[in-house]
């Protein structure tokens, strides 16, 4: 964490939080690493729209020639920086916790706004965000706080049909036992302990999201979400962003 320090740009940070009137006419993309991310990508413009991801989506973004406004990391393994290994970061803003590993953060050329989780951070000025298991659900709780008017989530699985969820290389090799889950329309995908537990913290995320009155959050990629059932990507980006 004291390595970190170096590289703090804590103003810039605050900029972003404190100026949630910017976002309340926005529409967001939450890009996931899940397979149906591979769909939506050819549909997205991201001069039309807003396209934020989660570290492991960089890649897929990247080759599909989409430069995220924001690319959120998690996890203080070193391991993650092969996410961007060989992509030009220079111009990419990074939102990683404080004590994110610093060997990780070294590959990183572009800024890096540090954020406290967990408590970590917190006593030092740095804004907090409350961690959910992973990274795509506590993006969720920045985009929700900053107001967006639309939050659409593609990437987001926590199940496959034909690979597992990761677009391209993964870093964490499967170890859970994969099951089948049946769907209401009678087709299956198949999923794990883990991204079931995922899922249903997701649920419950959105459930409390549900008691402010106001869950502007779309689901085009989980199939068994309850609290915001799953709709097809290009109907939602035809709607709300328009032009595919």
């Amino acid at each position: 964490m004291i390595v970190n320090m170096r590289r703090l740009n804590l103003k810039s940070l605050h900029i972003i939080l404190n100026a949630r009137g910017n976002y309340v006419n926005r529409t967001v993309i939450l890009c996931g690493a899940g397979p149906s991310l591979k769909q939506s990508l050819p549909l997205i413009d991201p001069h039309k729209v807003m396209v934020v991801c989660v570290d492991a989506a960089l890649p897929a973004l990247t080759k599909a020639g989409i430069r995220p406004h924001w690319v959120m990391t998690l996890d203080a393994k070193r391991m993650v920086a092969w996410f961007w290994q060989g992509t030009d970061t220079s111009k990419l803003k990074l939102l990683a916790p404080i004590f994110a590993h610093p060997e990780t953060l070294k590959m990183w050329k572009g800024k890096i706004l540090f954020f406290a989780t967990l408590g970590i951070g917190q006593d030092l000025g740095f804004p907090n965000i409350a961690p959910n298991y992973n990274v795509g659900s506590t993006f969720l709780n920045l985009l929700f706080y900053l107001n967006f008017k639309h939050i659409i989530m593609t990437g987001i699985d926590f199940s496959w049909k034909d690979s597992y969820y990761a677009v391209g290389k993964d870093i964490y090799p499967q170890q859970e036992e994969s099951f089948p889950i049946d769907l209401p329309d009678g087709t299956q995908v198949m999923s794990n302990s883990i991204m079931v537990l995922y899922a249903e913290s997701l649920d419950k995320q959105l459930r409390e999201f549900k008691t402010m009155n106001k869950l502007n959050i779309i689901n085009t990629s989980c199939p068994f979400l309850k609290q915001t059932p799953m709709r097809d990507f290009k109907e939602v980006y035809n709607e709300i962003v328009g032009g595919v």
